[in-house]
Order: C-alpha cells, then structure tokens, then sequence
C-alpha cells in the first residue's frame, strides 16, 4: 500500500511537471513565432476612415513598426518616438493575455502571419480587455498587425541604421 502511494504521489509530481513545462513552452512558442517585424494591417481601422482627421493618422500609423525581438517589443512610430517594454505572454488564458508592463495589460491573437493586439494602459485600474475592439479614449489600443515582407524589414533597419559618412 505504501509502494502504491508512493508511485501515485510520483505520477503526480511528474504530471505537475509536465503541466506547468508545457505552459511555459506554449508561451516560448508563441513569442518565437512573434519575432520579426510587424506592420499595421489598414483594416484594423475599417469603418473609421471617416472620422475627421483620420486620413493623416492613417498615413501616419502605415509608418509605425511593431518588432518582437526576444522578450522584448520596440514600438517605433513617427516622430521617431520609440517604445520598448519587456513583454509577457500568457497562452493558457482564453483570450491569450500579453503583458506590456504591471499596468499595461492585453490579450493577442496570433494566427500566421496576423496578429490582433489589444491592451489598455489603465488595465491595473479597468481591468484586462477582454475583446478584441477600439478603445473610447487614448489609453485603449487594438490593432491587427501583419508580418512585415522581406523588403519592409531592409528598408526598416536601413532606416534605423545611421548614416556612415564617407571619407
């Protein structure tokens, strides 16, 4: 009887184990498949368009670049502002839940080559979101992220990259 107990109590430890890998190895997966670079999809905006003053903000946001590089996402959007947080992910939780900072808070979609971000910069005081929608005001964001061509990613990093100057 000991023996059984014993074994009972090893198979579940093993289960606990493989468990809780598991969920850390979906959110591995998950942010490897995020990695590279991510521009904004236009139909994150669809049925916005005609808001007045929309038009330049969507010329702006077509320049804006979401990159992932290992746990971090560096938000870079004109005038060369630039965001960096270190990022979370939480897989098991439906809808999935992407952490930006303690008060910054969302949930993601990832599927191929599309991503849907949502998150709110008051999520500590509002609460997480929990759909995939526009904000009433500037601290909640959503957009559908495509991943960037081969040619976006060169002409971003030449961008980025500083001028040599000849000599």
């Amino acid at each position: 009887m000991r023996q059984l107990h014993g074994t009972a109590s090893l198979a579940a430890i093993l289960l606990i184990a493989c468990t809780a890998s598991g969920q850390g190895g979906d959110a591995k997966d998950d942010l490897a498949k995020l990695q590279g670079i991510w521009v904004v999809d236009p139909a994150t905006f669809k049925g916005l368009e005609d808001k007045e003053g929309f038009k330049e903000f969507l010329k702006e946001v077509a320049t804006w670049r979401f990159i992932f590089e290992d746990d971090r996402l560096t938000i870079r959007h004109p005038p060369g502002n630039e965001e960096m947080p270190r990022i979370r992910l939480d897989p098991s939780k439906k809808p999935k839940q992407i952490d930006l900072s303690d008060n910054v808070q969302g949930i993601y979609a990832l599927d191929g080559d599309t991503l849907k971000l949502c998150w709110d910069k008051q999520a500590k005081k509002r609460g997480r979101p929990t759909k995939f929608a526009h904000g009433t005001d500037d601290d909640s964001h959503f957009y559908v992220l495509r991943r960037a061509k081969k040619e976006a990613e060169k002409k971003t990093e030449a961008d980025v990259m500083p001028a040599t100057p000849h000599r």
